[in-house]
């Protein structure tokens, strides 16, 4: 600024120069006469066109946009502060009385602090114990019903929570409605391995990495999803686990795989969320990191208004309401999303540039044939995808398919890996967990 003002102001002192930078500092509403000149003079030339700017004026400029796009990466990369909201007694409690006949203003018997006795069984007490003494102001009200809730003893907590993580690896909960545990809900259909799971889950200190391990150990969870005539007949709903019941990605996990699969998976933890822009076509695309990667859909910017399409096309719970357990709907617009999505595609032509980087880093395929190269990239395919060797006759349908479609590209030969790739992305043996 006091560069533009020595160029296009030559016969203004320096005295007037730097008593503009400080009108700059004042609020528009308090500067004086002579200060708000001053300043109107700066902002005419500070809009010129480039053409009419020196050099060196131009050069500065330059210098300070890329200062600021600098500190913009490096201020991203800064773990932020971390916060928690807390709550303080403020004062003696207000005294609580039953309310006859609902009545705010007909106050009956003086209650207690205390819980729902239908939350009750007897053996599981709520007992205030101030916890601290010296005459402190501390009820320890909240204290007390932190200890309640998670006493090994309690007869919700370990089991509500080993039921919803159930649900997850399962697709249904061994209690299938999720938010409702009470007489009206659905009784468990195996009530003995909730029990021992919710006993299981409180010994291991409550780690919720150890229940995952130990669920997904288990020889339940290990079953194809196959459904045998016996199972048909036997178990149609598959609530006595016959076999594995086949579920679709969620929506988060889905991105991340498509990610990690291309190579473009940033995995970078903490720091800012990454930003959402929306396009001219109205698609919530997310913005890259500054290395042209992608990180977790956990690190997200999320807003009501602002869901990431691909994120929304499969099923994300909306922002306002409380979600207690999410649809799985299988639509033709995800199925369109996936075929026609621009940042998709990008991500096969990804994957397809990591199998061919792939296949020619081994020396033992430089002397092998095209027909020997596409088998090797089909295996590379289904391998980095699906975490799999393809079937015999996967491997021949691939091999047919690559073929034909590179017989059509023949002027650019990696579209058709490309296609490949974005073929088996689109396929249930990636969508679905089986």
């Amino acid at each position: 600024k006091l560069a533009l003002l020595r160029h296009h102001y030559p016969e203004q002192s320096d005295t007037d120069n730097q008593l503009t930078l400080t009108a700059l500092r004042v609020a528009d509403n308090t500067r004086t006469l002579k200060q708000r000149t001053l300043v109107e003079r700066l902002q005419r030339v500070e809009v010129l066109p480039d053409d009419q700017q020196p050099a060196s004026i131009l050069e500065t400029r330059q210098v300070i946009s890329d200062t600021e796009r600098e500190l913009h990466r490096l201020r991203r990369q800064l773990i932020p502060p971390l916060t928690i909201r807390a709550l303080w007694d403020l004062g003696r409690p207000s005294p609580t009385y039953t309310l006859r006949r609902g009545e705010h203003n007909k106050p009956g018997a003086l209650v207690g602090p205390g819980v729902p006795s239908v939350l009750t069984d007897g053996h599981t007490p709520f007992v205030v114990e101030p916890p601290f003494p010296n005459g402190t102001a501390k009820t320890g009200r909240r204290l007390a019903f932190a200890r309640w809730l998670t006493q090994p003893d309690h007869p919700l907590t370990a089991r509500v929570m080993v039921n919803r993580v159930w649900y997850h690896h399962f697709g249904t909960g061994l209690v299938k409605d999720l938010e409702n545990f009470g007489r009206q809900g659905e009784p468990p259909s195996h009530p003995e391995l909730l029990d021992w799971l919710a006993v299981a889950f409180v010994e291991r200190g409550w780690s919720v990495k150890e229940l995952h391990r130990l669920m997904m150990t288990s020889r339940a969870y290990r079953q194809s999803s196959e459904i045998g005539r016996e199972s048909l007949t036997k178990d149609p709903q598959n609530r006595l686990l016959s076999h594995m019941s086949l579920r679709r990605l969620d929506a988060e996990a889905l991105r991340d795989s498509l990610l990690f699969v291309s190579g473009k998976l940033e995995p970078t933890p903490g720091g800012w969320p990454d930003a959402v822009s929306v396009d001219r076509d109205g698609l919530v695309s997310v913005l890259p990191t500054d290395n042209g990667n992608w990180r977790r859909s956990i690190y997200l910017q999320h807003r009501r208004t602002e869901i990431p399409t691909m994120l929304d096309t499969f099923d994300y719970p909306q922002m306002g309401p409380n979600c207690i357990t999410r649809t799985t709907s299988n639509v033709s617009t995800q199925a369109l999303l996936m075929m026609n999505n621009g940042h998709i595609r990008e991500l096969a032509a990804s994957l397809a540039a990591r199998v061919a980087t792939l296949t020619a880093a081994d020396p033992s395929d430089r002397s092998l044939s095209a027909e020997q190269v596409a088998n090797r990239q089909v295996e590379l395919v289904y391998q980095l995808a699906l975490s799999r060797p393809p079937t015999d006759e996967e491997q021949s349908v691939g091999v047919a398919a690559l073929r034909q479609i590179t017989a059509q590209w023949q002027q650019q030969p990696h579209q058709a890996l490309t296609a490949y790739c974005h073929t088996i992305v689109n396929s249930a043996a990636f969508l679905y967990v089986d």
